[in-house]
Formats: structure tokens, C-alpha cells, sequence
């Protein structure tokens, strides 16, 4: 068993997770909210990670600090430091939000992926046509702790990529072990 936010695994029967306190929702809730009648558990559920995103924000908001320091020494109104400051945190905002609309699933049956804010994407992948998990990681991921898993399926569609995922070995091993255990 799998905590179902961190994807540590757990004593069976956990009500919450050791590692991150989420609460565990039970095997026939799970199914229930998948609408799978019971059969199928989920195992982790996670976003892309928000670092670079923070640091977005935080760049974001020095330059804005700057921008009002130059208008304030020039002598300009101050609306227009609003402006500024409104402008360079709508860009974080919205890979903020392109990121909240990002989820991927592993249950014990498949794979899954959700994206769109406006229209939604849903690709399910069958864990029976994962032929292979590789994780990838520039040098400066490997740093900070995050990564990409490389999803090759049997599918027409061949590669599948969850990008920018906090340890991806991890999460690597999870979906591993979840295909050597359905063989």
C-alpha cells in the first residue's frame, strides 16, 4: 500500500500517511470516485512540481521592487508600478495554473494523465502496455531533487513524459513494481 499524495508506502490498513499525514481514503472509495465499482485502488496522484514556479513568483516580485524603485526615482505615478507588478506575476500565475490542471495518476490498473484547463485531456494508459520507465534528470533536477519519467507504451502513441515530478526514481520504482506484480 502507497500513500495516495507522496506515494511513500505504507503499513497496511494506514488511515494516514506516516511521511506527509495525508489521509488515505479506502480501496472501495477510490473506486467509487473512479466509477470502477471497487476494482481498482489508486496508488499516487501528483503534479509537477511548484520550484519553478516559486521561483518565478519570487523573480517576479524583485523585479517589480526594482521597477518601483526607477519610477519612484523618476518621478512617475505610482499606477504604474501596479501595472508592472501585475504584469510580471500574471506570468508565474499562469504556469501556476497550467500546473494545477496537470495530474498524474497510478492505479493498480493504469496510468493516467489529466490536463486542460479549458477543454480536458484524458490518456489512459493500461499498465499491461508499459514496456519501459526511464527517468530523466539535467544537472541542475538532479540538484533539486526533481525530474521526468519517460513512459513507453505499446500504444500508437508510443512515449508518454510526466514532467518536472519531485523524485522521479521513486515514482520510477512505484510504477515498477506495481507491472512486476500484475505479472
Amino acid at each position: 500500500m502507497f500513500c495516495l499524495s507522496c506515494g511513500n508506502p505504507l503499513p497496511a490498513g494506514s488511515r494516514f500517511c506516516n511521511v506527509c499525514g495525508a489521509e488515505q481514503r479506502t480501496r472501495a472509495a477510490v473506486g467509487d470516485m473512479h466509477g470502477s465499482g471497487g476494482n481498482e485502488s489508486q496508488i499516487f496522484e501528483l503534479r509537477p512540481t511548484m520550484v519553478f514556479i516559486l521561483a518565478g513568483y519570487v523573480l517576479a516580485a524583485l523585479i517589480a521592487i526594482g521597477a518601483a524603485a526607477l519610477i519612484a526615482v523618476f518621478s512617475k505615478p505610482f499606477w504604474l508600478v501596479l501595472i508592472v507588478a501585475v504584469i510580471l506575476l500574471a506570468i508565474p500565475g499562469w504556469f501556476h495554473i497550467k500546473r494545477e490542471t496537470e495530474v498524474y495518476r497510478l492505479t493498480d490498473h493504469k496510468i493516467e494523465i489529466r490536463s486542460g484547463l479549458f477543454s480536458r485531456t484524458v490518456r489512459n494508459i493500461p499498465l499491461s502496455s508499459v514496456q519501459d520507465v526511464t527517468t530523466n534528470a539535467s544537472l541542475g533536477e538532479r540538484l533539486l531533487g526533481i525530474g521526468s519519467l519517460e513512459i513507453e507504451s505499446a500504444s500508437d502513441e508510443g512515449k508518454i513524459f510526466l514532467r518536472n515530478i519531485p523524485t522521479p526514481a521513486k515514482y520510477t520504482d512505484v510504477i515498477l513494481d506495481r507491472i512486476r506484480s500484475r505479472n
